[in-house]
């Protein structure tokens, strides 16, 4: 009976022994625990003191608006420990503690304000919440609901000390920007890795990151990025080669433009195409195997790559577009895949119609006269280059002759008799009647052209060396681009010229004779209308412009890319602004538009980099012209309370035909009374 009793006690105590652990592990987890007591405390301390630290950093961005109404919080920045910012007087600097003078050295050495906001360093899953919800930007980044990486600044995100970032695969998308310039901020981003979950990177992502050197990009069961946007990775120029993984399909134009450092790349195998000026100077390229599948080659797609010697085209490839090769002219093999659209042969990449020619190697022009071969009916853009070409003989099949198809190396062009479009004579192409000069190409000190001519063709002057062009008096039509070089000094423009079209005279610093013209007036660089309302066009380099009274418009890119200016002032009497007017101004850092304007076009200021200020003016009124509205305003008062005096006397001859009592407003009695006077009206009596 003892023994059965020892054993049902040794039960018990266990028992309870066992009870008891538990309530004691309940205990400890409910201290320390993720939800626990101790962890809540923990976390309500991290949010008091981080709100602490957000508001010091408003009260001092609030003070500092106070003392100076102009104080730009995006100044505000610190380095983790010196803090600099603009104030009305110069550039101030302190420590971080000039903001947050309690703050711990622990948060000391992570927190940061850019641009005047509060940025945490942290990786602390519970830190970040807690500094999100407090508005607090995090380190290493942010990442939107839909996904998209973004940062306090566009650029700032956590790198290693070897200049490494690792994107976190809860990215799936790398917007805009977002890593664009990112030296000016002092970040110095050498290698980024890139995860499967990534699907797009949207334009300019990359763009003018002077330090990063190498893209790796993750994949995983066939997912990863699939579209790289236009200028991704464009002026990269410390990239050095790139790995474009198959699951990208569609690469954006000037996708790496002047990644100049670039040796080698390596392309996904489902592009359908090079897009335009998609690797246009990436000067350190050696070799370029495109994958079958491409099908078409962008404008300058391949221009400027000058080291790169061998061009490997696939059988799939059917279109190449114009200027493809330009500038690469260190081509020494080119292997085409059979199928391909494309042949190559005696130094020339040809068309299988052999109607094209889209390169020439230097040995294929290494020699003093080039006979385009019968058949070929275009000669495209930049096809010479930097060669030792001096005549050229063309063919009458050719229909189609780009202007600047040759550099200045030629001296002497020869076209076919029997051509039915171009006629050479006196170091000029015109078209067959002589209407038309298509180029001149003589590099004698002054421009003789026949008499009978009516139209100058775009970019008609580009190879000429002339300092004087004396335009004939046939001649009515100057088309766009017409003087587009930098060697004349001066036109002479006839009487009967009718039809100037803008961009004529492009990039020119030259001056204008005008021969009793009837249609346009030229003075101090500027090319006017004949009654001289509108600014058609500036034609030199000026550093001060200042556009008279009496012009009302400017036309549409009048002023574009005229970087020479510093000052301009527009006439009190300009309504209208043209497109594009200043477009690439990027001399002037202020202009002053005039109260009459009332149409600024499209584009008016594009890429004016330098432009800080635009003021526009308020219309200011005359002495007589505010007289003149005080005085209408007292007549239109007078006739208001005359009319009101006229209702209310008729109002009381028609109260008293009607046996309506009068109304005192003073009367003692106030009772409110039915009025006989009509539904709804009571009187006071």
């Amino acid at each position: 009976m003892k023994k059965n009793n020892y054993g049902i006690t040794l039960i018990a105590l266990a028992v309870t022994i066992i009870i008891m652990l538990i309530l004691a592990g309940v205990t400890i987890s409910a201290l320390t625990g993720n939800s626990g007591i101790t962890t809540q405390a923990k976390h309500s301390k991290t949010k008091n003191e981080l709100a602490a630290y957000k508001e010091q950093i408003d009260l001092f961005i609030a003070d500092k608006k106070m003392e100076n109404e102009e104080f730009d919080e995006e100044s505000l920045f610190s380095g983790k420990n010196t803090l600099r910012y603009n104030t009305q007087n110069e550039n101030e600097t302190g420590t971080i503690k000039t903001i947050c003078p309690q703050m711990k050295n622990d948060y000391l050495k992570r927190l940061e304000i850019k641009k005047g906001k509060a940025i945490l360093d942290t990786k602390d899953v519970t830190e970040i919440e807690i500094a999100r919800s407090l508005g607090i930007n995090v380190n290493p980044y942010e990442i939107s609901e839909d996904g998209e990486l973004i940062s306090s600044n566009g650029n700032l995100l956590l790198i290693d000390t070897n200049g490494t970032l690792e994107l976190p695969d809860t990215v799936i998308t790398i917007g805009e920007g977002a890593f664009a310039n990112t030296a000016s901020d002092g970040i110095v981003l050498r290698k980024v890795i890139i995860p499967y979950t990534v699907k797009e990177i949207k334009q300019n992502a990359f763009n003018g990151n002077n330090t990063i050197e190498e893209v790796e990009f993750q994949t995983k069961s066939g997912k990863g990025v699939t579209k790289i946007g236009d200028f991704a990775f464009a002026n990269c120029t410390n990239l050095k080669s790139i790995v474009i993984p198959d699951t990208v399909t569609d690469i954006g134009s000037d996708a790496f433009y002047n990644c100049s450092n670039m040796t080698n790349i390596k392309l996904s195998k489902k592009i359908k195409q090079i897009s335009y000026e998609m690797f246009h100077s990436c000067r350190a390229l050696v070799e370029l195997n495109i994958p079958e599948g491409v099908t078409y080659i962008g404008a300058g797609g391949i221009a400027n790559c000058s080291a790169l010697k061998k061009l490997v085209i696939p059988s799939t490839l059917n279109s190449i577009s114009d200027n493809v090769f330009y500038g690469s002219n260190s081509i020494e093999e080119i292997n085409i895949k059979d199928g391909s659209g494309f042949v190559y042969e005696n130094g020339m990449l040809i068309n299988k119609n052999r109607t094209n020619i889209y390169y020439l190697s230097e040995s294929a022009v290494n020699i003093e006269t080039f006979i385009v071969p019968q058949g070929i009916t275009t000669l495209g853009a930049n096809l010479l280059r930097n060669n030792k070409i001096k005549k050229v003989v063309i063919p009458s099949s050719v229909n189609y002759i780009e202007v600047d198809f040759f550099t200045s190396n030629v001296d002497e062009i020869e076209i076919a008799t029997d051509n039915p479009k171009y006629i050479v004579s006196n170091d000029a192409i015109y078209s067959k009647d002589k209407k038309i000069l298509y180029m001149y190409f003589s590099k004698g000190s002054e421009v003789t052209l026949e008499d009978g001519v009516t139209t100058i063709g775009p970019k008609a002057f580009k190879n000429a060396r002339a300092s004087i062009i004396k335009l004939p008096q046939s001649v009515k039509e100057l088309s766009a681009y017409a003087i587009y070089t930098s060697y004349v000094k001066k036109v002479v423009i006839g009487e009967n010229i009718n039809n100037i079209n803008r961009y004529a005279f492009y990039a020119c610093d030259l001056d204008l004779e005008m021969k009793k013209n009837n249609y346009y007036i030229w003075a101090d660089g500027l090319l006017y209308n004949k009654d001289k309302t509108k600014v058609i066009e500036c034609t030199k380099n000026l550093q001060q412009v200042e556009i008279p009274e009496g012009v009302v418009e400017i036309g549409d890119n009048a002023f574009q890319s005229r970087g020479s200016i510093k000052n301009i002032k527009l006439a009190s009497t300009v309504s209208k602004i043209g497109n594009g007017t200043f477009a690439g101004c990027n001399g002037f850092v202020e202009i002053e538009i005039p109260s009459k304007v009332t149409v600024i076009g499209t584009n008016c200021f594009e890429s004016t980099n330098n432009l800080k200020k635009i003021v526009i003016k308020k219309e200011k009124e005359s002495i007589a012209e505010r007289k003149r509205k005080e005085r209408e305003q007292r007549m239109e008062e007078r006739a208001r309370l005359k009319a009101e005096k006229i209702a209310k006397a008729k109002e009381k001859e028609n109260n008293e035909k009607n046996g309506c009592p009068g109304i005192e407003r003073g009367h003692a009695d106030r009772k409110l009374h039915g009025s006989p006077c009509g539904d709804g009206i009571y009187l006071w009596v």
